[in-house]
C-alpha cells in the first residue's frame, strides 16, 4: 500500500469487540487493525513501508449499551481509554495485544484517568442503514482534549456505512 493509497483511505482490516472483567467491572474493547506506513527514510521521502497496526478502544457497559438500542438520528458514544500495539516502533505503543492490556488495566485508576475522550457518532438512517464516524475523524471531548481542537461528526464525507443487521453482527 503506498502512501498515496493511505492518505485518503482508513484501510480497516477489521472491527471487532471484546468483553473484559477488570476489578469487578465489565468493559468493552473495540479492536480496530489496519495498515499503518511511513518513509524508513523520512527525509528522503523513500522506501515507504507498513505494517498492521491495532487501536483499541475502552468503553464502560453503560457507553456500549447505548450500541444495542440505536434510534434513527445520532448517538453518541464515549472511549474512556485507548492505546494501539502491533508493527513496531513508530506503529503502535505497544508490541503485543498483552502488553497493550497489560498497560491499560494495570489499575482502575489509570484506566479511568485518560487524558482525553474519543466520541464515536453512529447515525441511523431510515430505520436500515448505519453509519459511523471515519475513525480518523473522531470527535475528541473538548473538555478533556490536550491538543484544544476536535472534528464535529461529518456524515457527509467522513464515515462508514453498513445495513443495520450487519452492525448488529459486531455486537456481542
Amino acid at each position: 500500500m503506498s502512501p498515496e493509497d493511505m492518505a485518503v483511505d482508513d484501510n480497516i482490516i477489521s472491527l471487532q469487540f471484546k468483553k473484559i472483567k477488570f476489578e469487578g467491572d465489565t468493559y468493552y474493547l473495540l479492536c480496530v487493525s489496519y495498515y499503518k506506513g511511513k518513509y524508513r527514510y523520512p527525509a528522503i521521502e523513500e522506501d515507504w513501508y507498513c505494517k498492521k497496526t491495532i487501536n483499541l478502544y475502552v468503553f464502560t457497559e453503560d457507553e456500549y449499551n447505548k450500541l444495542k438500542h440505536i434510534e434513527d438520528g445520532i448517538t453518541t458514544i464515549c472511549s474512556i481509554n485507548d492505546t494501539s500495539y502491533g508493527g513496531g516502533i513508530g506503529f503502535g505503543f505497544y508490541e503485543t495485544f498483552a502488553s497493550a492490556m497489560a498497560n491499560l488495566f494495570e489499575s482502575k485508576a489509570k484506566l479511568l484517568a485518560n487524558h482525553y475522550t474519543y466520541k464515536f457518532h453512529i447515525k441511523k438512517e431510515d430505520g436500515n442503514t448505519i453509519r459511523f464516524h471515519n475513525l480518523t475523524h473522531l470527535d475528541v471531548d473538548y473538555s478533556t482534549d490536550i491538543r484544544g481542537t476536535g472534528n464535529r461528526p461529518n456524515f457527509n464525507f467522513h464515515y462508514y456505512e453498513m445495513k443495520n443487521a450487519i452492525f448488529r453482527q459486531l455486537l456481542i
